[in-house]
């Protein structure tokens, strides 16, 4: 972590983590056209991120309260690199559930690929979460009190 200073809104924060494993479950809607297979469904992903390193960018500011200051982001820019993605998409074809299993498996033998097609429309929500995560903590533990300041 870098940029936690006095004054943190004067520097952009950044932070790297690096994550064995990442698991992340959610609702997905997906309307799709194969060559003879035509889809309107919604269900549960299920996310498997194995070996992520995320570098993050940070801008907040400080908000008074009680005599304490809290810092409060309002912008996240991550990058995310990974080893492997395992994702699993319940219900793709209601009707056929040995369709889904095939589509699953081929997603999952191609993970690289789908990966680099869908990051750039799956970070802002990723986005999002983690921002969210974030300033839950900062709203209960005061700015000073989480770093020792000179």
């Amino acid at each position: 972590m870098s940029g936690v200073e006095r004054e943190p809104e004067l520097n952009r924060l950044e932070v790297q983590l690096k994550i064995p494993r990442l698991v992340l479950q959610g609702n997905y809607e997906f309307k799709g056209r194969g060559i003879i297979v035509y889809t309107n469904s919604s269900g549960i992903t299920h996310s498997d991120l194995q070996n992520v390193t995320i570098n993050c960018s940070l801008k907040g500011f400080i908000e008074y309260r009680n005599n304490k200051r809290y810092l409060k982001l309002y912008e996240i820019s991550p990058q995310i690199e990974l080893d492997r993605w395992i994702l699993w998409a319940d219900n793709l074809y209601k009707e056929n559930t040995d369709l889904t299993v095939v589509l699953n498996r081929v997603v999952n033998e191609n993970w690289r690929e789908m990966w680099n097609e869908i990051e750039p429309t799956i970070l802002p929500s990723y986005s999002r979460s983690i921002l969210k995560i974030i300033n839950k903590l900062m709203l209960t533990v005061s700015y000073d009190d989480m770093f020792l300041l000179n």
